[in-house]
């Protein structure tokens, strides 16, 4: 597990480095990315002192329980380091209005683990009617319409997951087991597996306190961070038969989530990753790309490893994969099979 923290996040060792180095730590920006950044730096037990917005932008007193100040109200001290927690292609100005303020140059760390904000597709996307299905997948319908049902946007109204999970799921309805998804939302989703399994015990994951009025005699919420490695310890002991991520999207949470929990899965177990299109960050606004290397790039690696029955060669890695080759090997011996559909990968354990 400390390697996994450690080797994790882009440009890590830089940015810890930037915060030990100075006695409080400040967020420039109260926006989306700013909310990541804190978020990252809680996981990284690094406490952050204060919010620093633009004159004029100061819209609450407080963001993400810190306290916010404009900058000409902000009296800081020669050994408080700010990070600017905003998109890079905004970064320059602020810079430059902190330098004029009167901080040392020194002082100021530009994020990099964030990118600008994109458009939803770019041009190479393809287009598909997301509602239609070949001919392979079309007779499995029970479990989709219990997502219609249930308002889950795994259905074939969205993104249309649930015919294929079928195919590997229905064999498990009269099981006695242990579901565990990952991310709860509005409790659609718990609700179908609820149904769909009919002795099944349905646990979902939220880091939202309001997610445990959606639980009954068979369904339990368990409020957790998923950024927190402690997090996985309860949840490991679930031993489920099924695990589904649902959960942040994030890069490092879903590769964190693989790695501390498959090993946790039953024999003959089935692990979904969903919106793995949010590893392909050139197409998406929201900046999910927080880790070294993405969740996909992870499991094209293991693919490899399934698929040819041989060890990997560094060499013909990725480059960015070699640090977790440890772990690639490990989840790929414990793979029976693997495979990919759109947005989600449905591995099956031996």
């Amino acid at each position: 597990m400390e390697k996994i923290e450690k080797i994790l996040h882009k440009d890590r060792e830089e940015i810890v480095s930037f915060c030990h180095r100075h006695n409080s730590i400040f967020i420039y920006g109260a926006g989306e990315v700013a909310q990541k950044m804190i978020l990252y730096l809680k996981e990284e037990e690094i406490e952050i002192k204060g919010i620093v917005v633009g004159n004029g932008h100061k819209k609450e007193t407080t963001y993400c329980g810190c306290y916010v100040t404009e900058i000409d109200d902000w009296v800081y001290e020669a050994s408080d380091g700010i990070i600017l927690g905003i998109a890079e292609d905004k970064q320059k100005r602020v810079f430059d209005d902190l330098l004029c303020a009167g901080m040392d140059k020194r002082n100021i760390y530009l994020q990099k683990i964030f990118g600008q904000q994109l458009s939803l597709w770019n041009n190479s996307a393809i287009s598909i009617d997301e509602n239609k299905d070949g001919k392979f997948f079309v007779s499995k319908k029970e479990l989709d319409e219990l997502g219609i049902q249930y308002k889950t946007d795994k259905s074939s109204q969205h993104h249309n997951y649930l015919r294929k999970y079928e195919f590997f799921l229905e064999s498990y309805r009269t099981y006695e087991m242990n579901v565990l998804e990952l991310g709860v939302f509005n409790g659609g989703s718990l609700s179908m597996w609820e149904k769909y399994f009919e002795k099944a015990f349905i646990y979902g994951v939220d880091i939202n306190p309001d997610c445990q009025k959606y639980e009954n005699a068979r369904r339990k919420v368990i409020i957790c961070d998923l950024s927190k490695k402690e997090s996985y310890v309860t949840l490991k002991g679930l031993e489920p038969m099924i695990i589904v991520d649902d959960a942040s999207h994030m890069w490092s949470h879903q590769i964190k989530a693989l790695c501390y929990l498959f090993p946790s899965l039953k024999n003959g177990g089935i692990y979904i990753i969903e919106d793995l299109g949010t590893n392909f960050s050139e197409r998406y606004v929201y900046n999910y790309d927080d880790a070294s290397v993405s969740c996909y790039e992870l499991l094209q690696e293991i693919a490899k490893i399934v698929t040819s029955g041989e060890m990997p060669v560094l060499s013909d890695m990725k480059p960015k994969s070699i640090p977790f080759a440890d772990e690639i090997v490990s989840l790929a011996k414990q793979i029976e099979m693997i495979a990919f559909i759109r947005e989600s990968c449905i591995m099956i354990k031996k």
